[in-house]
């Protein structure tokens, strides 16, 4: 790399980690390493939840699909921003969920059904999680060797070194150094930091993008391709394989079955100062998802033209055109020759961009990846580390453990789940597409976790036996998903069909149960805290004087605690995600009666909707977040030195679970583990 790109990378690396060092000391009891001691605002916690949740893993599996079939399956997925709009409106499970004030999801499994199944449930969470989450540290490793051009090995004396088992360790441990000391309120505010760059980095990138190559030149890359296999025309795909139609339809199901169910990043869903912070915080989500597509989806198009399209008249950049292209072509053959052919579809997006970005871009992008990997990294170690003792060795255990003694077993297990995918990444063969892998590895908990959350939130005639039964049956065809391809090579189904299966069986297996099993329905005035269980700090002032109109509880989503401002952003995310969806109504009818467009008239559109109008957006919510999310920061330390602390609010149930004495603040922050804590100790 050239010296500005070592600049652009090692100046925003040094403000995270002194922000990292400074927010340390505000975390004084579990709550506030396992949730942010409950107090983020919405722009916070909706920017750093966006950073948690799309990886590097993500870019790269995204950079898999796009390759496979660019835009025309991407045309069916506009469904989801529809849905998932009216999945934040609602407030769907999250609103609920935190209305519980349960820590993590199994610890609202226990409050609902059983403690044992508290236990199982929390254990399959932490055992698909941990797979799942192996092999995030060796792709990131994959993904700067071949972008960067090092070597898989060197020698350093006798010794011979795996970049990859270097790489991989390095970054688990930058992982370790954010989450450790701090848990979640950390992981939360730099993760926001890393947020508030990669919004400037997308726009930059894309910028550069549009700069390099020309609109007739993208257009190159993916049009004229055999018939079936249309990356331009969705009606033209019945010769896709595996990134098809019905692997749209499934992710659809899964989007509103999933909600919530992946524990990845669920400290966040406990972290808002209140459920309607965390309600504002999943609309909000809505408009940094539109614009965040955009740089994958240039970068996707730049590098399919330079591998497939014919020399342009200007390279620009001074980029010499053929050269790149024939360097990218032998790199790809190369890694598919020592890794296989799949690493060599894994790489061949990354290693194309390695050869177009300019000097500066380059660090730019570097940058990015590098946010995105560690933001990702922290919240699943975090996440996994944490289920395994809140959910499982805790509630066997059935006692509270001192403030410093709680959270040395936290840091304890988030250790070992950073050496499990360490070892994991290196000995486990990835022999499939990243996506299908972590549904596969997913649907071992979320085949029977969905049920169980929405139904133990929103039904109160479920049972523990029907919780049981989805978890045995839908968990089970998960994990015989994960099974069959390694005992059978010829097993018909991809980890797509087995997740759908999976997910299908828990449902039917929790209905019939439940209402063959249930003899009195359940109190959820008392699970959600309401009526005569209301606590005073959860419960935000009423905005609204006057009747709502059922139309817009309904449609928009609005309650009694909708400011102005709520009401505007949620009926502006109403219209936008309406005018998109009216737009691929009609374009789909028009397509279907007067037949397809020709890719010509499909191209006119994508560089309308995929890339100038998400352009416009990012720059609109780039400078909207960043200034709603600094003044959540400002009130969220605020609020961190004066609010009082509860010691015992570690999310242990059944065990003088909510003493009504709480722990002051000290005059002199400091960390958990120093003499002070002394204090936070329950006295016996």
């Amino acid at each position: 790399m050239a010296s500005v790109d070592w600049i652009i990378v090692v100046v925003p690396c040094l403000i995270v980690v002194i922000v990292a060092l400074r927010v340390r000391k505000y975390v004084r009891t579990p709550s506030d390493f396992l949730a942010a001691g409950r107090s983020a605002g919405r722009y916070l916690v909706t920017t750093a939840d966006g950073m948690g949740a799309v990886g590097l893993i993500t870019a790269v599996g995204l950079f898999e699909v796009f390759y496979n079939s660019g835009f025309s399956i991407a045309w069916w997925q506009q469904l989801q921003p529809a849905i998932l709009m009216f999945v934040a409106i609602f407030g769907f499970i999250i609103y609920r969920y935190r209305e519980t004030r349960a820590l993590t999801m199994a610890q609202f499994f226990e409050m609902r059904y059983s403690r044992r199944l508290r236990i199982c449930m929390g254990f399959l969470a932490f055992v698909s999680g941990i797979i799942n989450f192996g092999i995030f540290p060796i792709v990131g490793a994959r993904f700067f060797i071949y972008f960067c051009g090092l070597p898989t090995h060197f020698q350093l004396g006798p010794l011979t070194i795996s970049n990859y088992a270097l790489l991989s360790g390095s970054f688990l441990l930058v992982a370790l150094f954010f989450v450790l000391r701090g848990g979640q309120l950390q992981i939360m505010v730099t993760d926001f930091v890393q947020g508030l760059f990669c919004g400037v980095l997308f726009l930059v990138i894309a910028v550069t993008v549009l700069c390099s190559f020309s609109l007739e030149q993208l257009f190159a890359g993916v049009a004229n391709r055999p018939a079936g296999k249309s990356m331009l025309n969705p009606f033209d795909t019945g010769e896709l394989e595996d990134f098809n139609l019905w692997y749209v339809a499934i992710s659809l199901f899964a989007t509103v079955y999933g909600y919530m169910s992946w524990q990845g990043n669920s400290a966040y869903n406990a972290s808002a100062l209140n459920p309607h912070e965390a309600k504002m915080g999943k609309i909000l989500s809505g408009w940094r998802l539109f614009s965040q597509t955009l740089m994958f989806t240039l970068l996707g198009l730049a590098a399919v033209a330079l591998l497939h399209a014919p020399p342009p008249q200007h390279a620009g950049l001074d980029v010499d055109w053929t050269a790149a292209s024939q360097t990218a072509h032998a790199k790809i053959a190369d890694a598919a020759a020592a890794e296989g052919q799949q690493i060599g579809k894994q790489m061949t997006v990354p290693i194309a961009i390695g050869e177009f970005l300019p000097v500066g871009t380059r660090g730019c992008f570097i940058l990015m990846m590098l946010f995105l990997m560690v933001s990702t990294d922290v919240a699943y170690l975090h996440a996994w580390g944490c289920i395994l003792v809140q959910d499982v060795i805790l509630p066997i255990r059935g006692k509270h453990l001192a403030p410093a003694e709680h959270l040395k077993w936290l840091r304890w297990s988030i250790t070992g789940v950073a050496l499990f995918a360490f070892l994991f990444g290196l000995f486990f063969p990835l022999g499939d597409y990243i996506f299908f892998f972590m549904n596969i590895t997913a649907a071992v908990y979320m085949g029977g976790s969905g049920a169980v959350i929405i139904g133990g939130l929103y039904w109160n005639r479920a049972t523990t036996a029907g919780a049981w039964a989805a978890m045995i049956v839908g968990s089970g065809l998960g994990v015989l998903g994960l099974a069959m391809p390694k005992l059978y090579p010829e097993f018909p189904l991809n980890g797509n069909w087995m997740m759908l299966f999976s997910m299908l069986a828990g449902i039917a297996s929790f209905i019939v149960v439940s209402l063959l099993t249930c003899r009195q329905p359940h109190n959820m005035d008392q699970l959600l805290h309401r009526g005569e269980y209301a606590i005073p700090e959860d419960n935000v002032v009423p905005a609204a004087v006057a009747a709502i109109p059922t139309w817009k509880r309904v449609m928009l989503g609005y309650d009694e605690n909708f400011t102005r401002g709520d009401r505007f952003i949620s009926a502006s995310l109403f219209g936008w995600t309406a005018l998109m969806f009216g737009a691929f109504a009609v374009i789909t009818l028009l397509n279907i009666v007067f037949g397809a467009w020709s890719e010509r008239t499909w191209w006119r559109w994508i560089v309308f909707y995929n890339v100038f109008l998400p352009l416009a957006v990012g720059a609109v919510t780039t400078v909207w977040f960043t200034i709603g999310g600094l003044i959540d920061v400002r009130r969220l330390f605020e609020k961190l030195r004066t609010m009082p602390h509860e010691a015992r609010d570690d999310g242990i149930l059944g065990v003088d679970a909510y003493p009504s004495a709480a722990v002051s603040p000290s005059p002199q922050l400091a960390a958990i583990d120093a003499p002070t804590a002394e204090a936070l100790q329950p006295s016996a």
